[in-house]
């Protein structure tokens, strides 16, 4: 009798904490929307055209260390130019973006979202001249900012909204030449999923 008190008490005091600790705990979300790298289409040529917009996709890991509060890994692919006409292609590949998510409730299950991290990113640019390929590949770690929407269905899912940009330049982004000594952003509008753990 003793043994089973005492391990109920053990088990009422390490449930408690995590009782009290509401709203914290890990999660996983996916998110899919559209990049657009700024300027990577300005200097297009008569007779060729140009994409700066692709679909993105991201992985995320995170933790709710407080109801406020959270820090988020997240895996993004998805960022792509192409120039049709040279056989020109820059692309941003196995983005890595660790954040700190910043969740502000403003009614019901609605939320504003902050977003406050960096990305550190591999590229490749590719470029066909005749039967040669041209294939170079670079890497940078740039400041990310964001902002958006959550809506909690329910306490263990809920949805979201960001927007999101940071900063890129052309030796990064595998995009010459570009204008403002080679500096432009890459802006990310997506829509996900979340799932509480």
């Amino acid at each position: 009798m003793k043994l089973k008190t005492w391990i109920s008490g053990m088990v009422l005091a390490l449930a408690t904490p995590l009782a009290m600790a509401e709203g914290t705990g890990l999660y996983g979300a996916l998110d899919i929307g559209q990049s657009d790298i700024k300027d990577a289409c300005n200097t297009v040529a008569a007779g060729q055209s140009c994409s700066k917009t692709s679909t993105a996709t991201r992985l995320a890991l995170g933790y709710q260390f407080s109801p406020m509060f959270a820090g988020e890994l997240a895996l993004l692919n998805g960022a792509k130019s192409t120039f049709t006409g040279t056989g020109l292609t820059a692309e941003k590949k196995a983005d890595f973006q660790l954040a700190l998510m910043g969740t502000f409730p403003m009614a019901n299950q609605l939320s504003l979202l902050g977003k406050f991290g960096f990305t550190h990113s591999k590229n490749t640019y590719n470029e066909v001249v005749g039967l040669n390929v041209n294939n170079r590949e670079g890497s940078g770690l740039t400041l990310v900012l964001g902002a958006g929407v959550q809506y909690d269905i329910n306490p263990q899912m809920a949805v979201r909204a960001q927007y999101e940009t940071q900063g890129i330049d052309s030796d990064e982004a595998m995009i010459t030449p570009l204008p403002n000594e080679g500096k432009t952003n890459l802006s990310i509008l997506s829509a996900g999923v979340v799932y509480r753990f």
